[in-house]
């Protein structure tokens, strides 16, 4: 089992997770598909999406239930993906068919 490194992050201090010998017992579980990041849009947040990539994911994808796609593709702008998802934000919308396929048939 990988142990997570939270120094230099905001978990360093603030985190009960810092010094937990099972601090990575939950990451472990999420198998996380690899995006392709080469093919995708550069999109601005409108206002009317301020707080609510859900919302955003609807307007790109057509569907609210793939908000994670853009949070993951965003990891480096988005931690938190209901505050830092801010108005004006450019945001990468990957345009990965194959993955979208494969998710389409999943409930």
């Amino acid at each position: 089992m990988a142990i997570a490194n939270f120094s230099g992050t905001i978990y360093d201090v603030k985190s009960y997770l810092r010094d937990s010998r099972y601090r990575s017992f939950y990451l472990d579980i999420a198998k996380l598909p690899i995006l392709s990041t080469s093919n995708g849009n550069m999109v601005i947040v409108p206002p009317e999406c301020e707080n609510r990539i859900d919302l955003f994911s609807y307007q790109q994808y057509g569907s609210s239930r793939y908000w994670w796609i853009i949070a993951l593709a965003n990891a480096d702008l988005i931690k938190d993906p209901i505050w830092d998802f801010t108005s004006g934000l450019t945001v990468l919308v990957p345009k990965d068919t194959a993955l979208l396929e494969k998710l389409a048939g999943v409930n």
